[in-house]
């Protein structure tokens, strides 16, 4: 037994890098954060408006995705904990992929890809837009606070529950599977959701675990799901996660479902955006493996410390 978890199992893991208890762990995390950005946008809205009500349809817009600042508060108060503070690594410039130029990467990857959905449902007449309105100042607000929104759910999925899968788990294909698997079941609950839309969350959440584990690059993730959220939602007023928005730069003129689009999610719930997410995902991973990108695994030295008092504990033990 204890050489088959040798092979399967690092020393250097915690009980609650089990994949079940992590995804339950971090998702109470992500509720908690929730709850504190609630609280959080509430007084601030309070301070500027007096209620949610009475602000302008932007700044709703944008406390709607402001609020995920408590997961961020919430999740890097978890990472300060001893053990788990080499995630930290993944936030910073020490490794090769969280850089500006992959922040760029991200930002045009997220785009082209929704845009390109969006288009061809244009085409075939799936959907019709109309311009509403357009101020640099509220352009760039809601850009901020979407980024917000979408790093957030990164940091929690893509940083904190997936370097905990990678602590435990000697093959990292367990971490692919576990961390794109449990972002698909955590939007379930979203209004209007179909099996193409799980279908679709669950592809791009292989393609964003693909971007940290052979790219190195945190920051690429954070903004390909700032670029997808923020084209679709405040770009084109298409539903994101079932919800539209009181803002946006175009709005809904007529929508029917078709290859592209669905009716209620957009174009996240179609087939045609699985296909083309999951082209993407294979070809950054014929990429990195062409390129022999090699990742960065940032608990080698915790893996090493452990094997060291294991080895010292064995020989301390009585013959």
């Amino acid at each position: 037994m204890k050489a088959f978890l040798d092979r399967h199992l690092r020393p250097c893991r915690w009980i609650t890098d089990q994949f079940l208890l992590g995804f339950l762990i971090t998702v109470v995390l992500i509720l908690l954060g929730q709850i504190l950005g609630n609280i959080l946008s509430t007084i601030f809205t309070e301070l500027l408006y007096g209620q949610i009500s009475a602000a302008p349809e932007f700044f709703q817009t944008g406390m709607m995705y402001g609020l995920f600042i408590g997961i961020w508060i919430i999740v890097l108060l978890v990472m300060c904990i001893p053990k788990n503070r080499p995630m930290f690594k993944t936030l910073g410039t020490s490794l090769r992929g969280n850089n500006l130029k992959m922040s760029l990467f991200g930002i045009l990857l997220g785009f082209a890809m929704n845009a390109l959905c969006v288009a061809v449902s244009i085409l075939n007449h799936d959907v019709a837009l109309y311009f509403n309105d357009f101020h640099i100042g509220i352009f760039l607000f809601l850009l901020l606070t979407v980024f917000i929104q979408s790093s957030a759910e990164e940091l929690a999925m893509r940083s904190y529950y997936y370097e905990k899968l990678r602590r435990r788990y000697r093959n990292p294909v367990l971490a692919f599977i576990f961390t794109s698997f449990g972002f698909s079941i955590m939007h379930v609950g979203n209004p209007d959701m179909t099996a193409w839309g799980l279908l679709q969350v669950m592809l791009i959440g292989v393609q964003l675990v693909i971007l940290v584990h052979y790219y190195d690059s945190l920051w690429a993730a954070f903004w390909v799901h700032t670029s997808w959220n923020f084209t679709q939602s405040i770009l084109f007023g298409l539903p994101n996660s079932g919800v539209v928005v009181p803002y946006s730069v175009f709005k809904v003129d007529a929508a029917s479902t078709g290859f592209f689009f669905d009716a209620g999610n957009g174009v996240e719930g179609s087939p045609g955006a699985c296909i083309v997410v999951t082209i993407v995902a294979v070809l950054l991973f014929l990429y990195a493996k062409k390129k022999n990108l090699k990742p960065h695994d940032i608990w080698q030295e915790q893996e090493l410390a452990a094997k060291t008092n294991a080895a010292a504990a064995e020989q301390n033990q009585p013959a």
